[in-house]
């Protein structure tokens, strides 16, 4: 596995292959900082048992939510969705606020 990639959480199927990987990004905005939660989609899951597991390749980073991430491993069909947690939204409201106030002031 990527050195990069071997400090995070995997993120798995419910058959436990590997989907993608989720990083904690330390971020600055109006001031305040905060971690930003990212998930790194693989292009093909990572099946660890097998005799020659998939090479680590991102296909999207995803800060928002996405629907239905497919398992590509034989015989597996599992599909698992990635949610936007509050605090995330919560920041994207503020911003889209922050913005509007200035377009109108």
């Amino acid at each position: 596995m990527d050195g990069k990639y071997s400090k995070m959480i995997e993120w798995r199927c419910a058959k436990g292959h590997v989907l993608g990987y989720i990083d904690k990004v330390k971020m600055y905005e109006m001031g305040h900082e905060y971690k930003e939660t990212r998930l790194f989609v693989l292009r093909h899951a990572i099946d660890q048992a097998a005799d020659t597991p998939a090479e680590v390749d991102v296909m999207a980073t995803i800060v928002g939510t996405t629907m239905d991430v497919a398992c590509d491993v034989p015989d597996c069909c599992e599909k698992k969705s990635w949610y936007v947690n509050e605090a995330a939204l919560q920041r994207l409201l503020d911003r889209m606020a922050l913005r509007n106030a200035r377009a109108v002031g």
